[in-house]
């Protein structure tokens, strides 16, 4: 579900960390993997930015250094919501487990993280000879960015008036008005080259997908206004209470806020599973990502 509001209430004149500030490393995730005859099962998948192609490399112990020897590596061959299938790589020597190890992420996955276009500029060859450098390094902290034509980019680069500017091709964006993020930067490498880095892990997050599905209609969410009342449950919190119909229509909420409004996310459960949400906010007008709070609230 997308939510779009007027961008008039939209505050664009704080300078946003991202753009003045370099993205900090995501640090090591170690994951369990065992072994099933010829294949090699890792404890987790597409829910944990797991795609086809990526490399791990596997260790006995999940304290081991990222520098220490490990016992082989392992490519991804496919992902599920939860586990991962791997094998090893051509012409790789046997890996036997004969318990559980531990697999470490070394090598992104073959789906690109950002498609980038950058205007052919004297002033952002810096940008362009850093990028390319960038390229040759391999990690799982390293987004994939692949530099494309104009009409397949999501994100442009380019000069105005002196300064960087970010222009949105991502046609889910613009669709709503929003054609260019409200910051102008130098055209310094030390200040561009960052920005860039921290669109390409936005945009890993947000095409984040449950692959197989098994939720998609088995979950409803209804977005409404809501009043607080004065009363106030056994909990001492607030009673809520929605006015007017479901603002959620075909997945997308278009409204105008006015300040004191206050709405409200109903989330149904169909599944028959329990569930715990989290909740996170996309701007895609500075590309920040913020987690909100999940108040547990009375019934509507």
């Amino acid at each position: 579900m997308s939510i779009r509001q007027n961008p008039q209430c939209e505050g664009i004149n704080q300078q946003r960390i991202m753009f003045n500030a370099k993205v900090p490393s995501t640090g090591r995730v170690f994951y369990q993997v065992r072994q099933e005859a010829d294949k090699y099962i890792l404890d987790a998948g597409a829910a944990h930015g797991i795609n086809q192609g990526a490399e791990f490399a596997v260790y006995e112990d999940a304290e081991l250094p990222p520098n220490g020897h490990s016992m082989g590596t392992l490519v991804v061959n496919e992902t599920k919501t939860f586990t991962t299938t791997m094998g090893l790589p051509d012409n790789a020597p046997a890996l036997v487990l004969t318990s559980p190890g531990y697999a470490l992420q070394t090598r992104a996955g073959e789906e690109e993280d950002l498609r980038l276009h950058i205007a052919l500029d004297d002033i952002l060859t810096p940008v362009f000879e850093e990028l390319a450098k960038d390229m040759l390094h391999i990690g799982f902290d390293r987004r994939r960015i692949s530099l494309v034509e104009k009409d397949k980019a999501e994100l442009d680069i380019a000069i105005d008036g002196g300064r960087v500017v970010f222009n949105i091709l991502n046609p889910q964006v613009t669709q709503f008005g929003l054609k260019q993020i409200p910051f102008h930067i130098e055209p310094n490498c030390d200040y561009v080259y960052p920005a860039i880095r921290a669109s390409a892990h936005y945009h890993w997050h947000l095409r984040r997908n449950n692959t197989e599905k098994v939720l998609q209609n088995h979950i409803q969410l209804e977005f409404k206004k809501v009043i607080e009342l004065e009363e106030y449950d056994d909990d001492f919190n607030p009673i809520i209470k929605p006015i007017g119909d479901d603002l959620n229509v075909t997945g997308i909420v278009d409204i105008i806020v006015h300040p004191g409004d206050l709405y409200g996310i109903k989330l149904i459960n169909y599944s028959g599973l329990d569930l715990y949400p989290s909740l996170f906010f996309f701007d895609n007008s500075d590309l920040s990502i913020s987690e909100c709070p999940v108040l547990k609230w009375s019934p509507f």
